[in-house]
């Protein structure tokens, strides 16, 4: 299985420039080649292909020379990402899917530098020599079986590697508990495995950044557009929301592994409600949503972390769980600001999120129970 890992990098000042600046060419080169593929389209109605597209590297090397200053490979990798946009376009498209045209990128937007595991050595667990015999010394363990490399550039100006590798997995589980998981607002996730519940709570510092990005973004508003204190002002913006997108990504790191690696555990569902149907008119609980909830992000790391530890992992239809009752399956209408459950018929009383964990395992168990049987 192809598992990912991003670590931050050390590296000295002088490779770092030299990255940046290859990272910029490469982001010159996507909207070059995106804006020839559109201009020929226009006019004429045909496409370019990737392939003859790589063959004007050449020239195009010749014209500009800062071109043959980046290696090649980081170059073709652009090309080929760009062709990969239009597939998955016109793929969208073909499905009536929001469509998402390729765009443009900006002076703010540096492209990842792609590189293939052939061309890379590991010198040691934490060393590691990328194309150019550029030594990069990893805070994490670098692991076997390397795939590929991407090198990125964040806005706090730290070089990030994400590795890409294969990893095997472990064939033996001998669970027979099938957990079932609600994601909400209020809570992160409440599992219920039959016979008692486990609460994760939602990641608790975005409020506090959001204070403070709110009170950069008054201070900004009355500077001048693109003047030198707006420019500061938003650089300040974009690194306080790359640190709470790392720590909420390490929070569920930690969850997804807690989760994932207990022993009499066999199955974990979770439901597949989207995100936007958990949007009211309430802006308030909008913003709840929208900053708390990367819900997409969990799923996947429960996804794989599953497979690793020989886990069945399944994402059940969620519509219904929360206005029904978990006990006699009568039904009435569950506002999002209600967070208990109070039965008019039976008259259970129970936390909304707890109550739909039990229907969401109960639905569960009609397609697990013949799969763990066998």
């Amino acid at each position: 299985m192809n598992l990912v890992l991003k670590t931050k990098a050390k590296i000295s000042n002088k490779n770092k420039l030299l990255l940046k600046q290859q990272m910029e060419q490469c982001r010159i080169l996507w909207n070059l080649a995106l804006e020839q593929k559109i201009n020929i389209y226009r006019s004429s109605k045909e496409t370019i292909s990737v392939y003859d597209q790589k063959k004007q590297l050449v020239d195009l090397k010749k014209e500009f020379p800062e071109f043959a200053k980046v290696y090649n490979k980081y170059l073709s990798a652009i090309l080929f990402n760009l062709d990969k946009a239009f597939i998955n376009f016109f793929r969208r498209l073909k499905n009536k899917e929001k469509p998402g045209f390729p765009r443009f990128k900006g002076r703010n937007k540096l492209c990842s530098l792609e590189a293939p595991a052939m061309y890379c050595k590991k010198i040691d667990d934490y060393h590691i020599q990328i194309p150019q015999k550029i030594i990069i010394k990893t805070k994490d363990k670098i692991p076997d079986n390397l795939r590929t490399i991407y090198i990125t550039y964040d806005v706090k100006e730290n070089i990030y590697l994400s590795i890409i590798y294969d990893q095997p997995i472990i064939e033996s589980n001998t669970g027979t508990k099938i957990q079932a998981f609600d994601l909400g607002i209020k809570n992160l996730a409440i599992g219920y495995d039959g016979e008692g519940f486990i609460r994760f709570n939602a990641f608790k510092q975005t409020r506090y950044f959001d204070r403070i990005v709110d009170k950069l973004r008054s201070r900004r508003d009355k500077c001048k557009k693109y003047s030198r204190k707006w420019k500061l002002l938003t650089k300040t913006i974009r690194r306080i929301y790359q640190t709470v997108s790392n720590r909420r990504e390490n929070y569920y790191h930690h969850v997804s592994k807690d989760i994932t690696s207990q022993a009499d555990v066999r199955a974990i569902v979770v439901g597949d409600l989207s995100i936007k149907q958990m949007i009211s008119k309430n802006r308030r609980l909008n913003r709840e949503v929208h900053n708390r909830w990367s819900l997409n992000s969990l799923i996947q790391k429960l996804r794989y972390k599953s497979i690793l530890n020989s886990k069945l992992f399944y994402e059940i239809n969620e519509s219904y769980t929360s206005k029904t009752c978990s006990r006699c399956g009568s039904i009435q209408e569950m506002p999002l600001h209600r967070r208990q459950y109070r039965c008019p018929e039976c008259g259970l009383s129970l936390d909304r999120d707890e109550n739909s964990a039990i229907n969401i395992r109960k639905r569960s168990l009609a397609v697990l129970q013949p799969v763990l049987i066998n």
